[in-house]
């Protein structure tokens, strides 16, 4: 591989709202539910408004994404006027684990469509019949449904029977399999034989129709990322993920341009990763004070995994080594050079 980006407008904010969770997955980082970082106060919210506004103020709202993650989102008691707001700025993404109640998701408002619902499916917790139900509620509030299984070996069965449930129905619901990555409390240790299963059972890619788009949507016509790789465009790299491509140690990332993070405390990064944080940079801003923030220098990644999908896909990226001549003859230079481009 050597080079990795967008070849059409999209512009992608992910908030990171709350590091409070009703769920505790053995394998989720426990900064990710201490409850230290709760939601932001009305003032912190009204700012934040503003910021990503002005984030987005070069693209139309078709191309905006704002995905907002948690902790649980759905805690937050003021979620939903949240979200009414912020959606007549730029369209919102959702990723939860679906666990509120089937009446809270139909209370749910909206102003424009959410650009996609994302459930993550946590095998130790979630039930399958519920989480089902959710995206059938949720079919009336957004085109793109999707539902990760964050595959866990011990819950194998679990898994693939809710994938199989919603592959073989005739719901206009995504679905994938999601391999669950190693952080210092949890290994996954899969086998030759689960990267198997992982890579064998495709995502099934499921969204409405056009004309339905047209008739209940006739305002917002959802323009998705267009991702160059090495001249082959896809809507997503899952084939990296699943295949274990998405290493792209020492290539050259522009962060910061198409993408921003916004983590609990409103510090804004140019990745999801923490690449910034790792090179001891400072944030760019912080989106519940400031207004703006002025672009990052691009860096040389220094991870062997890609985590984050939206890193991933959205990030311009160059393999800056890939020509191995000019490496070899001054790869200080060659480093200096790709970093002032």
């Amino acid at each position: 591989m050597k080079r990795i980006q967008l070849v059409n407008q999209y512009k992608k904010i992910i908030w990171e709202c709350t590091t409070t969770c009703n769920y505790s997955c053995t394998y989720c980082p426990p900064q990710n539910s201490d409850g230290k970082y709760r939601w932001p106060n009305e003032e912190q919210t009204a700012n934040l408004i503003d910021f990503s506004k002005n984030f987005y103020s070069n693209v139309d709202i078709n191309s905006t994404d704002f995905d907002v993650m948690g902790g649980e989102p759905t805690m937050w008691p003021a979620f939903s006027e949240f979200c009414e707001e912020m959606s007549k700025h730029c369209l919102v993404g959702l990723s939860t684990n679906g666990s509120r109640t089937e009446r809270y998701w139909k209370k749910l408002k909206i102003t424009n469509p959410f650009r996609y619902f994302v459930i993550s499916f946590h095998p130790e917790t979630a039930d399958i019949d519920h989480v089902i139900n959710v995206a059938k509620i949720m079919y009336e509030k957004t085109p793109a449904i999707t539902i990760f299984v964050l595959y866990l070996p011990s819950y194998k069965q679990k898994c693939l029977e809710l994938y199989n449930r919603v592959k073989n129905s005739d719901l206009r619901i995504s679905i994938k399999l999601k391999p669950i990555y190693s952080t210092l409390r949890f290994k996954p240790n899969y086998t030759s034989e689960d990267w198997k299963v992982i890579q064998e059972t495709e995502r099934v890619g499921r969204r409405w129709p056009d004309e339905d788009m047209e008739r209940v949507f006739p305002d917002v016509t959802i323009k998705n990322p267009a991702i160059d790789l090495d001249g082959m465009v896809y809507e997503n790299l899952d084939h990296l993920e699943n295949n274990q491509q998405n290493n792209f140690k020492n290539w050259l990332c522009h962060i910061g341009t198409d993408l921003i993070y916004i983590g609990p405390d409103g510090n804004v990064r140019g990745s999801a990763c923490g690449v910034s944080k790792y090179l001891k940079r400072k944030p760019l801003a912080n989106a519940y004070k400031d207004k703006t923030f002025i672009k990052p220098k691009a860096v040389i990644c220094p991870y062997s995994e890609c985590h984050c999908p939206a890193d991933a896909e959205i990030l311009k990226k160059v393999n800056i080594f890939n020509q191995p001549q000019r490496v070899a003859h001054d790869p200080d230079k060659h480093i200096k050079n790709a970093l002032a481009s």
